[in-house]
């Protein structure tokens, strides 16, 4: 799902429809079980179907180790699984978004390109 973030003040309607939406996806995407593992959904058929259609444009790809930011963890790292195209979900629109593996495991994250740490070697 989404990380945690801090919802502007006015804007937690909007906030609270984009994480049902994405809700939804998933549970449609698992066929409503909720034990199916999230490793089985690593496959494109079902990451398309759970956060839209791959976006061939961006800096970064599937595959790819990436650092980035989050407001409540702090820096982390990952492995870009699916990039999300650009689109509308439940009235708002999204930016290019980076579904990340995390080192650390869980539930992958979604990451924007702001919040990518690039590294100066």
């Amino acid at each position: 799902m989404a990380t945690l973030r801090e919802v502007p003040e006015g804007d937690e309607d909007n906030y609270v429809n984009f994480e049902y939406g994405m809700f939804q996806r998933l549970f449609h995407a698992t066929g409503g079980n909720e034990e199916t593992p999230m490793t089985d959904m690593h496959d494109s058929a079902n990451l398309e179907q759970l956060y839209g259609p791959l976006w061939a444009y961006s800096d970064n790809k599937v595959g790819e180790h990436i650092d980035y930011f989050d407001t409540l963890l702090g820096e982390l790292s990952g492995r870009i699984i699916w990039v999300a195209a650009p689109q509308r979900i439940a009235g708002t629109q999204t930016s290019v978004q980076y579904i990340v593996e995390p080192d650390r495991g869980g539930f992958p994250d979604i990451v924007t390109p702001s919040d990518l740490i690039i590294s100066r070697k």
